[in-house]
């Protein structure tokens, strides 16, 4: 059982620092004025207001992660996977609101 606690402790680190690093580089590229996605068939940009909402993407991931993983959050298992679940689908219609609406 430690050995499963073990595993799920190093992949809460890189679901930190995956999100945090978007939540980074978003935020950079809103300040400056415009975010670039490179895809496979075409450059994906957001700009002005697009771009500041697209932020609350990585945050909503950011704060998924948070509350699914971290041990100071008292709260039963079912209410942080019910809200980590929220806040990650939260993440996903928020960005796909950004690139078909805005």
């Amino acid at each position: 059982m430690g050995n499963a606690h073990e595993s799920n402790s190093k992949w809460k680190y890189l679901f930190y620092v995956v999100s945090t690093s978007l939540l980074i580089y978003f935020v950079y590229g809103a300040v400056n004025g415009v975010i670039v996605l490179a895809g496979r068939s075409g450059v994906l940009t957001f700009t002005g207001q697009a771009a500041w909402v697209a932020c609350a993407s990585p945050m909503l991931l950011l704060l998924g992660d948070i509350v699914r993983y971290s041990s100071k959050i008292d709260m039963e298992l079912l209410y942080r996977k019910i809200i980590s679940y929220t806040a990650y689908t939260a993440a996903v219609v928020i960005f796909f609101y950004v690139v078909i609406f805005l």
